[in-house]
């Protein structure tokens, strides 16, 4: 039955919310703030639809533990923020989320009677439900349904049609490794425990998460896979879509300290926590603005792992990072980087919302050639790594470029190559270059004389694309020719490589 009070709250708060939308302006401004905020820390806030219910969880100065405290709307005015008395033990209270119309609390807590393992003696955190009568509120028990268990719940939300409770799971006290967690409305209890598809992201570990009331998508602050030092505030269009950063109107919003909670104040703004410019260092609650126009994305992470005992140190090693805008192979590449791993040879590569397609392949000539190719978007390989040897010959040698059937385009495993060739060509500029172009014997005449040609004209457009000066190169096609009698259609679909020192 509680669930189906929940389903009453939250079609109310959809009422609420559309209403709200029509407001001029809401009570809870930077004024109300400077009365909320103390030296303490102000972490996390939850307010009901008609703007006149705040609850937020506040830890005093020299205190240990969080608890919940509230202000009311009343006569015009703002009351003075209370202590939540019956909501709060000894422990920690904290995360609380309010239904539109006031009646109804989540909030999670490591009080006891919360879920542990055996071989810890402090209880996780659990979410806990009280429903408001009257001007009171009830003792706070622990939610139904399959959501509690001895890793840490926090941050719990239930969507706006009551159908869904989110919330985010940890192993206990180790909030630096988060998993969203999705539960469905089944039979008047919370059952049917799932993986959000936001947490498989490979951008984020995702701290708070909330779905937006007023557009499409959702609100979070986590860490960033490659900078886990403090959190950040993120937007996300949907469960499948790069992840975007709010970038403020103004502090605190993803400042070098950490913004560890949003609330969604209106259509165009939101409520976050940071210890960025708040009092004497501590978390406060701040207003920021959040149109279309300060959302950006987050570049995408990629990660290369170099593996070689042939290097003794890894600044020594040359990595060239080719970025596409297209997923055909005959794309060019829109920039290229030089990068360097780190000591635990890790190279990191950010793709931006335009990349499709990055290619890692050697920088210099002093390695063996590979080539290992990302591609962005979901359900995406985003991890590789690449046993590194140094190469058995010093000198530049023309190599044949093998090409598929009826093919022009440059396989990857040719790439490096090419690039070793563009290398050379340019510590050499008095050298000429010949590209000859062949067929296999499939065909007519004139088709394999133009696919020669094609294939020829194509490595010659790389290069040029690449920098080389079109007047030192010459192409031809010369369709089938039959060297000998062992020759394979797949040697004979190549391009010939011929220089010409001066």
């Amino acid at each position: 039955m509680k669930n189906i009070r929940i389903k009453q709250f939250t079609t109310v708060m959809m009422i609420i919310l559309i209403a709200l939308q029509l407001q001029a302006e809401s009570p809870i401004n930077d004024s109300f703030l400077k009365n909320i905020n103390t030296d303490g820390d102000e972490t996390s806030c939850a307010v009901t639809g008609n703007y006149e219910y705040f609850i937020f969880a506040r830890k005093v100065k020299g205190e240990t533990n969080s608890d919940l405290f509230f202000t009311e709307f009343k006569n015009k005015k703002w009351t003075e923020p209370k202590n939540a008395t019956v909501l709060n033990s000894d422990s920690d209270e904290i995360s609380p989320y309010i239904s539109a119309d006031g009646k109804f609390l989540l909030f999670s807590s490591n009080r006891p009677g919360s879920l542990k393992k055996m071989s810890v003696d402090k209880p996780s955190y659990d979410i806990y439900f009280s429903e408001k009568n009257g001007d009171e509120w009830s003792k706070p028990e622990l939610l139904f349904g399959a959501v509690n268990t001895a890793d840490d719940e926090i941050n719990p939300f239930i969507t706006n049609d009551g159908t869904a409770l989110y919330f985010t799971r940890s192993p206990a006290n180790d909030s630096s490794r988060t998993t969203v967690i999705r539960v469905s409305s089944t039979n008047d209890s919370w059952e049917d425990v799932r993986t959000a598809g936001v947490s498989k992201n490979n951008t984020v570990e995702i701290y708070m998460y909330k779905k937006s009331a007023f557009r499409s998508g959702s609100f979070a602050s986590g860490f960033r896979k490659d900078d886990p030092k403090n959190r950040d505030i993120f937007f996300i269009d949907d469960p499948d879509s790069a992840i975007s950063e709010i970038e403020g109107l103004k502090n605190p919003v993803n400042s070098s300290g950490d913004e560890i909670s949003i609330t969604e104040l209106t259509d165009s703004s939101v409520i976050i926590s940071s210890n960025t410019n708040g009092i004497n260092g501590s978390y406060d609650f701040f207003i920021i603005k959040t149109g279309k126009e300060v959302l950006k994305t987050v570049p995408e992470l990629f990660t290369l792992r170099i593996n070689s005992a042939d290097y003794k140190k890894t600044d020594e090693i040359k990595i060239k990072i080719l970025y596409f805008k297209s997923l055909g192979k005959n794309s060019w590449p829109v920039r290229f980087e030089t990068k360097t791993p780190d000591p635990a040879g890790i190279i990191n590569i950010k793709a931006d919302s335009d990349t499709k397609r990055i290619l890692a392949i050697p920088a210099g000539s002093g390695v063996k050639t590979f080539a290992v190719e990302f591609f962005t978007g979901k359900n995406k390989i985003h991890t590789a790594e690449i046993k590194l040897e140094p190469a058995t010959e010093t000198e530049f040698t023309p190599q044949y470029i093998y090409f598929n059937f009826n093919s022009s385009e440059i396989r990857l495993n040719h790439i490096p190559y090419l690039h070793s060739l563009i290398e050379y060509l340019r510590k050499n500029e008095s050298s000429q270059l010949i590209l000859e172009g062949y067929s296999d014997g499939i065909g007519s005449y004139k088709a394999n004389i133009d696919i020669s040609l094609r294939r020829a004209e194509r490595v010659k457009d790389y290069l040029i694309k690449s920098g080389i000066k079109k007047d030192r190169i010459q192409t031809r096609g010369s369709g089938y020719n039959k060297e000998k009698r062992s020759d394979t259609t797949q040697y004979n679909r190549r391009v010939e490589l011929t220089i010409i020192n001066q």
